[in-house]
């Protein structure tokens, strides 16, 4: 049987073709073409993109050289997703999250906590249930389940209204931690930790009660976030607040994602960048600084960054 693997799926809009041959240099008139077909044909034909990246993970990991033009198609699909606000692909979306970590480096590398979030709270904004059912599921990724808290955060910033809802729905995902570990099940304390950064961003303060108990429940411990009154100070400061995070538009986005084409020569460390994940930025790598002073892991950083040392130059 003549082997298939080489072949891009049918479409019924052959214009979605463009995506498989595009880096995020794309024509944006291409972009806007696209986005004015049918959505009823044009939904199914993204989807068709997001499972054609799973059916065809071996052959492009393996048999087709890495370039930007022949790559991009999953990130292509996943903003026009987002544009066109389609609820309905969520759990495309989460199919698609629930690869392995392998899977989800592979096609999307520092890209995966840069924009995946903005996705999700498109998709997700009025599907919490489903976003809560992935990242209590304990087989998922780290950081495909961060993104959804990062999400579910920026729901609350960006729609004041509905803090109360978000605010239960961190109460709930802790609530299912705590069961879990008393029932002896596998817990993720590094997810926890970082769901905590979320709280800090919204100054959560509601949830004080819960974060009581998930130090009671062992759920984190000091060596991880430090002492509780200290992080219950950093919940009730004002001056941890981010900035609101901005959702731009497809174009925008294109073109500020067009720093992250590569040259000629494979580079996937992005000019040696780590991510954020407090400020889902990718910031400049920092060297270990100011290792000859008595600085504890869990002391405030001496650059005055007001983040901890572990998290900052003591990376």
């Amino acid at each position: 049987m003549e082997n298939s693997d080489h072949k891009n799926p049918l479409f019924i809009n052959p214009l979605l073709e463009q995506l498989y041959s595009n880096s995020f240099l794309i024509d944006q008139r291409i972009i806007k073409e696209i986005l004015d077909l049918p959505k009823e044909t044009l939904i199914p034909d993204l989807k068709t993109v997001l499972i054609d990246s799973i059916k065809r993970y071996e052959y492009f990991k393996n048999d087709v050289e890495w370039t930007d033009e022949t790559h991009t198609f999953i990130l292509h699909a996943l903003f026009l997703l987002k544009e066109l606000s389609a609820e309905d692909a969520l759990e495309d979306v989460l199919g698609l999250l629930r690869q392995n970590e392998e899977f989800l480096d592979f096609w999307f590398d520092e890209l995966l906590t840069l924009e995946i979030w903005k996705i999700l709270f498109e998709l997700g904004k009025n599907q919490l249930d489903v976003l809560k059912n992935f990242i209590i599921e304990s087989n998922n990724y780290l950081f495909a389940r961060t993104e959804i808290a990062a999400a579910v955060s920026q729901i609350a910033i960006h729609f004041p209204e509905r803090r109360a809802e978000v605010i239960n729905w961190f109460a709930e995902v802790f609530k299912e931690f705590v069961m879990a570990k008393k029932n002896n099940e596998l817990i993720d304390f590094e997810l926890v930790e970082l769901m905590i950064c979320n709280l800090i961003e919204m100054n959560a303060v509601e949830l004080e009660p819960v974060i009581k108990i998930l130090y009671e429940e062992e759920i984190f411990t000091e060596d991880m976030v430090g002492e509780m009154q200290e992080l219950l100070d950093d919940l009730n400061d004002r001056q941890n607040e981010f900035d609101i995070h901005e959702i731009k538009d497809i174009y925008s986005s294109y073109n500020k994602l067009k720093r992250f084409v590569e040259p000629p020569k494979k580079q996937r460390n992005y000019l040696n960048n780590k991510f954020d994940i407090r400020s889902r930025e990718v910031i400049e790598e920092k060297p270990k600084l100011f290792s000859n002073l008595n600085v504890g892991r869990n002391d405030k950083c001496p650059c005055g960054s007001g983040l901890k040392y572990k998290k900052c130059h003591g990376k």
